[in-house]
């Protein structure tokens, strides 16, 4: 499991394989009683199992104990691991080497689907423990690298579901006593060095990845990492020497144009990750006030601005106020008919998909500016909106979709978006915008921001216009 990815993301990469499955068992289901009949006469054979490692749980021709440590790591961090019972058997499961390198009492492996306080009391005084973490994804999850608390002096416990996304997903939505402890994720993590499975997304990591860098983060000893590492990668190494191949994840496969599965329209769009773009908004919303300078100011709207880490140009801030509730803002921000109907720079908007409520893929086109010496533009943004505070949040990033219209310069919107929340006054709300467009073509940088300043002050008057008609 990673987490950094939003877990209905990944689920939604899971859809398509999901039903690859109910129709094989439906054709399992169809087969023919009387060749049933003929075998069911024959003898049995009595099958040997292959002489398998203790330690390691691998069959003793590929014992994997030459890769572990020669004693269990010494760490004061204990994970418990909730598995999905089809995990157990799995060939290629990573947990048994995850628990090779480690003492017992400090990983605890619990398998099943539900969990309850009294067929399971020590994990429920586990769960229940302040000192307790959940690693799993999810915009109530907060980065483990940004915790404060020091792992070192005082234990702390790490609970991992170990399972598909879509077995994670469910364990952990079906199962009260998981969303006890803290939930925490991972604000980044290597690419995965699982190569021998295939992944849902790029960001997609194994238990036993994830494990490997909550210890490193959590014990401050990188080299933790790199132990755990070397048994996967030498399973990996030793699959690929006997035939397996390079599993790339289904999301490299889909923007390829290499997986051959019909897509559902959400599986196109789902590599990107909603509480991703969430986060990058946030950040910006963080940036210290002696990062930015003035721009351009009205009366009542500020436009900041400072150098873009996305592209050569900048990122801008905005700020301003305007007297009406949030939700009724926000519905004519957000892609839409309202936002065609008032905002004088968007001359098209068509709503290409749907993906599920917040979340959708538009296309829109703007006027030229600047008595036409910037040219019409196109732009094809994934768009969501969300939750934020007490108010809501609309932001988005353009996506490589479609042919470009003719006439028109496709344009390019890096994490942009709004933040609107009430204010003090009733019925006042505080309105902060972050753009940054890269309008390509062969414009100057200096026309773009003389543009770009007088644009968003614009922004801000149309749409006081539009809420008071």
């Amino acid at each position: 499991m990673n987490s950094q990815f939003n877990e209905d993301t990944v689920e939604e990469m899971n859809e398509d394989d999901d039903e690859d499955e109910e129709e094989t068992t439906e054709r399992d289901e169809d087969g023919d009683d009387e060749g049933f009949s003929v075998l069911s006469d024959l003898p049995v054979e009595k099958s040997e199992r292959r002489p398998t490692c203790r330690r390691c749980c691998r069959p003793v021709k590929v014992c994997l104990c030459p890769y572990l440590p020669p004693r269990p790591l010494d760490v004061s961090t204990s994970l418990y691991v909730v598995q999905h019972p089809a995990e157990e058997s799995r060939v290629l499961r990573t947990v048994p080497l995850l628990a090779a390198c480690l003492p017992p009492e400090k990983c605890r492996v619990f398998i099943g689907r539900r969990f309850s306080e009294e067929r399971y009391p020590e994990l429920a005084a586990v769960c229940k423990d302040a000192r307790t973490l959940l690693l799993y994804p999810g915009p109530n999850a907060e980065n483990l690298e940004d915790l404060s608390a020091d792992f070192t002096t005082t234990p702390h416990n790490v609970i991992l579901i170990d399972g598909t996304w879509s077995q994670a997903k469910d364990m952990f939505l079906r199962n009260a006593l998981l969303r006890t402890p803290r939930q925490v994720q991972l604000r980044s993590a290597p690419s995965s060095q699982y190569v021998i499975r295939t992944q849902p997304t790029n960001m997609c990591v194994s238990t036993l990845e994830c494990a490997a860098v909550t210890l490193s983060i959590m014990e401050k000893n990188h080299s933790i990492q790199e132990v755990l590492l070397k048994p996967l990668q030498a399973l990996c190494s030793f699959q690929l020497q006997h035939g397996a191949q390079v599993h790339h994840s289904k999301e490299h496969l889909i923007k390829n144009g290499q997986y051959n599965k019909r897509i559902s329209a959400r599986a196109m769009f789902s590599h990107i990750s909603s509480e991703k773009l969430q986060e990058i908004l946030v950040s910006y919303h963080s940036v210290n006030e002696s990062e930015w300078s003035i721009a351009k100011k009205s009366k009542d709207v500020i436009v900041w601005r400072k150098p873009s880490e996305e592209f050569g140009g900048f990122l801008y801030k905005t700020e301003g106020t305007v007297a009406e509730s949030p939700q009724r803002i926000m519905d004519y921000i957000r892609p839409g008919a309202c936002r065609l109907d008032w905002d004088s720079m968007i001359t098209s908007l068509e709503i290409l998909q749907t993906l599920d409520q917040g979340r959708c893929v538009v296309k829109y086109t703007t006027a030229g500016q600047l008595w036409n010496i910037i040219s019409p533009r196109e732009f094809v943004d994934f768009s969501y909106t969300t939750d934020y505070q007490r108010g809501l949040l609309s932001c988005g990033v353009s996506v490589d979709h479609g042919e470009q219209k003719a006439g028109f310069v496709r344009g390019f919107n890096h994490p942009c978006g709004w933040f609107c929340v009430p204010t003090q006054d009733s019925g006042l709300s505080l309105l902060n915008g972050y753009i940054q467009t890269d309008l390509k073509g062969m414009l100057p940088q200096t026309a773009v921001d003389t543009a770009m300043a007088s644009g968003l002050i614009n922004f801000y008057s149309d749409l006081r216009r539009a809420l008071k008609a």
